[in-house]
């Protein structure tokens, strides 16, 4: 969700629902990379005001379905896929 995004200090908070059932590791905060950041912004302030997903496209799909388009477009920007 966009109210998970910490413009000011450059951090996204994920839910972690894997592991959510342990105190504590319901979600991670990880930095948001230099090379996502503009875009991210970009997708922001072009989003409509009422929409609080970042992704909302994928509220209806499961994580795996997510794979495939992800791995498609790496390979299109000519990026290499990390570990």
């Amino acid at each position: 969700m966009w109210s998970d995004v910490d413009w000011r200090r450059d951090r996204l908070t994920v839910g972690s629902p894997k592991t959510a059932h342990y105190v504590g590791h319901e979600s991670r905060v990880i930095s948001i990379f230099s090379e996502i950041y503009a875009p991210l912004q970009e997708v922001f302030e072009q989003v409509d005001t009422g929409q609080p997903y970042v992704l909302p496209m994928l509220r209806d799909r499961k994580a795996a379905a997510f794979r495939k388009p992800v791995m498609a477009a790496i390979k299109r920007t000519g990026l290499k896929q990390w570990p």
